[in-house]
This record gives structure tokens, C-alpha cells and sequence, in this order.
């Protein structure tokens, strides 16, 4: 017998050059399982703990009611069929007979080896380096009993190697779309997949789908990863996001369509917009009717931000009017069209919108709507005076301005009361000023004219004759009751909270609406509710902003 052991030795030396090709390590469990007690009459059984080929996971070769076994233990593979490597088990001695003849693999003895009196010894054969001629049949048998287990057959486990995404090559998509992308890699077994944004789960499994695609997704980066999990080995896949959308006003950026300058001066128009790909601007000027396109100017881009521009040098009075520039990108939808005014520096415009009123008998408050300041800084003047006086008292402290239609107020105090004031407004700069604006008329004890004190009566009387009604048409009621004796019913509910909400609804109205014109508590109220100031919308709200297709000549 042992020299048929010999034997195999010497041929597996002669077959160890087809082993060389071994390239990554892995550990395979085989299990021989040994029945029974005879030897000649012992059946084997090979398993191993996973069917692809595992890394640190060795064969284990069990045999039971092995109690004084005395036989050698041997594991072959299909492409040699010769045996691989040997254990000699005798009695509570175990050692390696033969050792596999390539390296990458090793063979040891395991647990009930050390005992005669066991009855179940464990031979341990670990595939230290894989390679493909490892993926085969193995079995094992008894030297002496000639009884071999079943074939255990092994897969190599591999991938992924690399990932690939769906054809047409996706990332460029225009706004408003969908895109769906798939991602693909070779595996055994098969691979997991997910797609993530930001460290953030998204999808799944293999397939990425993206609806109604905007502006603000251009940038993101989507990445596929896909997962071996036996080996464990992962590759990853990234998606970079190109959104295309056709160019819309850039609202980070504060809009001015009106450029003021000198004459003699020079003047940057600029306009500042968002797209993607980059849009081309083209100027126009429109005069009479007429619109003539200028030299092309300069634009700089910034990630999708663009800023177009136009340089007048030496401006002359001809220059001044309107300009037109056109944006656009070779986007479908219709390029974007923005008018802008060129005017002489100049005093400001006059303010619109006062409205003037009285809390207490002492002071006043007026309100104001800035407007265009002529191209200069500008400060707002406020005056006023009794109605009989002649002479204009300047509203200590200035108002600077903060930004074209923003609203500013002032208050007035240390005035007579029960007397009537005259207020006006007039915004200045270094060139000078347009004017005040008409006079507003207001008395300091909260009254406007002679007009309110009849409205106070007229109400005053209305609410007597309210109340006297009730009175009356209760007593009808109360007595008709009474006659017939019926049961006191719950009260009614007195109209005169009625009577107190027409009465106000009637003088708000009345303050609302006057003859002589000036300005009233009520019509401050509703005046100040619709002068809230502008805020450009967020980039990171990106809404969609109409294009102006009209061209203004």
C-alpha cells in the first residue's frame, strides 16, 4: 500500500507544472463522512460549506465511528485524477503522507485526530490561491477500503471586474424629460446592485429612472454599486448629470433694465442669466422704429451661470433709448428677450403713493414709494406746515434711499392739536430735484375734514334709530308672547353688534372714499398692503421664468 502511495507522490510531482497558474487565494471546506464502523463497509460523503469557491474557507474531511481507524485519507480533483494530497491517520497519531505538490494549498489534520477512541475525526484540504482549473469535481476516498465519496463540484466565485451603463450613453437630457439607466457587470454568483446620490439610497437594484428632470439636477452625481457579497468584492459606476434648458433671467442676480450715464461718460450694460449649454448674446438697438444689431460683445460663463454684456464708450445724446438683447442657446424653446433703457443722469422722480394720517392728536405719520433715482443717490425731504401758514418746516433727520419701489415712512410729532397740516415729499440728488409731490391734508386728531365729523353724527344718529327699532320690535314680540300665554323662550340675540359692524363697515368705506381726494387711516391700509418689496427668488428654487418673446421697435 505504500508504495502504491509513493507512486501517486511521484506522479503528482510530474503534473505540478499544471498547477502553476494559480492565482488568488481561497479556502475550501470538504466534508468526507465515513460510515460505518467497518472499514470494508464504509460509505463517503464530500460537502463543503458553500458551492463557489471561498476565501479562508477550507474542505473538512469528517469521519465517523472512526475509533482506531488506521487508513489513509486522500482528495482528488477531476483534472488529475491521481490523488492531490494524502493524511495518514494510525491509531491517536495523524500527519500529512502527501503534500499537495503546488503551492496554494495546504493539508492538515483536525479535530478527534489526536485520539484513537474518537469517533469522529476531521482532514482539512485549504485552496490557499484560486484559479480557473480549480472550479471541478473533488472527492476523496479510504486507501485501504477503496470506497470514494460523491463529487463535490466547485464553482469559481469572480466579478465584478468592471460596470458598464446602458446604451445610448446617457447624462445629457433636456429639461423636462425622463432618463432611465441601467447598470451592468459580470458576476458569479450574481451581483447586487444599488444607486446612490449624496450617500443616499435611491434605487435598489440595477436600473436608475429619473422624471420630470429640471434645471437644478445638472451636477448630480449618481453612483452604481454593485456587490459580490461571497467574496466580497465591489465596483462602482458614476453617473454625472448634464441637464440642458434654454436661458432664463438669473434670479441670484438683482435685474436692472435701466443703465444710467452722462453725456461724455461711458457705460457697461450687463445682463445676468442662467443655461445650459452655453447661450450666445446678441444686442440690439431700437430706434425709430427701426432695430440694428450691434458688434458683438463680450460674455463670461460660470458653471450655468452667463453674463452678457455691452460696453458704450463716449456716450452722446443719440445713444440714450432702448436696447434689446436676445439670449439664446439652441434650445427648442424660445430664447429669451429683455429690453433695457439707457438714460441721462438727472434729479430723481418725484416718489408716488404718500399717504399721510393721524393716531393721536399731537403727531402724524406719512408713507412713500421710492422711484428712480436719475442715476445718483438720492435723499428724501419731508415738509410741513398749518394750512393757514405760508411757510414749509423741514422733517428733521434724512431718508436715504434703499431701492427703487421699496417703501419709506416718517413720523411727525410735537404738533397743535385739533388743527389741520399740509404734508408733501421730494426726493433730491446732486442734480437737483423734480419737484414735491400734492399736498396731502390731514387733521392731528385723526380726522381728515369736516366731511368725517358729519359721517361721526350721521352714524351716531344711525345707531340711535337702530337701537330704538330693536327696542320697539322686541316689545311687539314680548307682548304677542305674553297674550298667549306661551312659555319664556331663550332671548333672542340683540342686533346691535349688527348695528356696530354695518356701522364700521360704513365708516371704513366712507374713510376709503373722499371727495376732496387725500389720503385716509383706511386708504394707508390698503396701500401699504400692496407695496411689499420684491425678493428675487433662490437659485436653489429654480422656477421657470417665461421667456419674453416680444420685441418691443
Amino acid at each position: 500500500m505504500v508504495t502504491s502511495v509513493y507512486d501517486f507522490i511521484t506522479e503528482e510531482n510530474n503534473m505540478g507544472v499544471l498547477f502553476a497558474s494559480m492565482r488568488r487565494s481561497l479556502c475550501l471546506w470538504v466534508y468526507v463522512l465515513i460510515l460505518p464502523p467497518s472499514v470494508s463497509d464504509a460509505t463517503l460523503v464530500l460537502s463543503g460549506s458553500s458551492s463557489y469557491a471561498v476565501l479562508n474557507q477550507p474542505f473538512t474531511c469528517t469521519v465517523s465511528q472512526a475509533a482506531g481507524l488506521r487508513n489513509l485519507i486522500t482528495f482528488y480533483q477531476k483534472t488529475s485524477f491521481d490523488s492531490f494530497a494524502s493524511l495518514y491517520q494510525e491509531g491517536a497519531s495523524c500527519s500529512v503522507f502527501n503534500p499537495p505538490s503546488l503551492r496554494g494549498y495546504t493539508v492538515s489534520c483536525g479535530s478527534g485526530t489526536n485520539s484513537s477512541s474518537s469517533t469522529t475525526k476531521k482532514y482539512h484540504l485549504r485552496i490557499n490561491r484560486t484559479a480557473d482549473r480549480d472550479a471541478t469535481n473533488w472527492w476523496c476516498d479510504l486507501n485501504a477500503a477503496r470506497t470514494r465519496s460523491n463529487t463535490f463540484s466547485l464553482q469559481l466565485s469572480n466579478g465584478p471586474d468592471s460596470v458598464t451603463l446602458s446604451q445610448p450613453p446617457p447624462g445629457s437630457v433636456a429639461e423636462g424629460d425622463s432618463l432611465t439607466v441601467a447598470c451592468a457587470a459580470s458576476c458569479n454568483p450574481p451581483c447586487s446592485y444599488s444607486w446612490t446620490l449624496d450617500n443616499q439610497l435611491i434605487s435598489p437594484n440595477s436600473r436608475l429612472t429619473l422624471t420630470n428632470i429640471n434645471r437644478s439636477q445638472t451636477g448630480n452625481v449618481y453612483t452604481c454599486t454593485v456587490t459580490n457579497s461571497l467574496i466580497p468584492k465591489s465596483k462602482t459606476k458614476q453617473l454625472i448629470l448634464t441637464v440642458f434648458f434654454s436661458p432664463r433671467l438669473d434670479h441670484r442676480v438683482p435685474f436692472e433694465d435701466r443703465f444710467v450715464t452722462a453725456v461724455g461718460g461711458d457705460v457697461t450694460l450687463t445682463l445676468s442669466v442662467i443655461a445650459n449649454p452655453t447661450p450666445t448674446f446678441t444686442w440690439y438697438r431700437l430706434s425709430d422704429g427701426k432695430k440694428t444689431i450691434l458688434t458683438p460683445e463680450s460674455s463670461t460663463t460660470s458653471d450655468v451661470s452667463a453674463v452678457g454684456s455691452l460696453t458704450l464708450t463716449n456716450v452722446q445724446q443719440r445713444d440714450f433709448g432702448i436696447y434689446q438683447v436676445v439670449v439664446s442657446n439652441g434650445s427648442p424653446r424660445p430664447h429669451l428677450v429683455v429690453n433695457i433703457t439707457l438714460v441721462e443722469e438727472g434729479p430723481p422722480s418725484v416718489p408716488s403713493n404718500v399717504v399721510v394720517w393721524s393716531g393721536i392728536p399731537s403727531s402724524l405719520s406719512v408713507a412713500w414709494i421710492e422711484e428712480f433715482n436719475g442715476g445718483l443717490p438720492q435723499t428724501f425731504l419731508v415738509q410741513h406746515r398749518v394750512h393757514t401758514a405760508l411757510e414749509w418746516t423741514n422733517v428733521t433727520g434724512l431718508f436715504k434711499e434703499t431701492g427703487l419701489k421699496t417703501v419709506h415712512g416718517a413720523s411727525i410729532s410735537n404738533l397743535q392739536p385739533q388743527t389741520r397740516y399740509l404734508v408733501r415729499v421730494s426726493a433730491y440728488n446732486r442734480e437737483g430735484h423734480k419737484g414735491f409731490t400734492p399736498e396731502q391734508e390731514v387733521l392731528t386728531d385723526g380726522r381728515t375734514n369736516e366731511k368725517d365729523n358729519l359721517l361721526g353724527t350721521g352714524i351716531g344718529i344711525g345707531i340711535g334709530i337702530m337701537i330704538g327699532l330693536c327696542l320697539f320690535i322686541s316689545g311687539i314680540v314680548f307682548t304677542y308672547w305674553w297674550m298667549r300665554k306661551a312659555k319664556p323662550e331663550q332671548s333672542h340675540a340683540k342686533r346691535q353688534p349688527n348695528t356696530a359692524v354695518q356701522e364700521t363697515a360704513l365708516y371704513e368705506d366712507m374713510e376709503q372714499t373722499r371727495g376732496d381726494g387725500s389720503s385716509t387711516p383706511a386708504n394707508a391700509s390698503s396701500n401699504y398692503s400692496s407695496l411689499e418689496a420684491r425678493r428675487d427668488a433662490p437659485y436653489d428654487v429654480l422656477r421657470v421664468y417665461d421667456n419674453t418673446s416680444e420685441v418691443k421697435e
